[in-house]
């Protein structure tokens, strides 16, 4: 079985699309939008061992949870900010 990269919650879907309308830039970019943690159960050092076992790990500070996607652009450009993880919002359904 493979896992997910990474995952959004249409609220931030939602959020990231309003900031892209609303930037003051006219030009077209692209952007990586997802959540800042993964929906993992495995640590991220050991995903990488297990799938991808060349990957060298630049950000000697990954935390065991944080997304494997590059969500700064989004952030610096576009002031996107995640407000939901998915464990958060379960907890919203309950």
């Amino acid at each position: 079985m493979g896992y997910s990269i990474g995952y959004i919650d249409a609220a931030d879907a939602a959020q990231s699309c309003r900031k892209a309308l609303e930037a003051s830039f006219n030009r077209a970019e692209v952007y990586i939008i997802a959540a800042e943690n993964t929906c993992e159960t495995k640590d991220n050092r050991d995903l990488l061992a297990q799938y991808y076992p060349s990957t060298k790990i630049v950000k000697s500070t990954l935390s065991p949870k944080e997304t494997l996607l590059s969500i700064d652009k989004a952030k610096e450009e576009l002031g996107f900010k995640p407000e939901w993880t998915w464990e958060e919002r379960l907890k919203a359904l309950n």
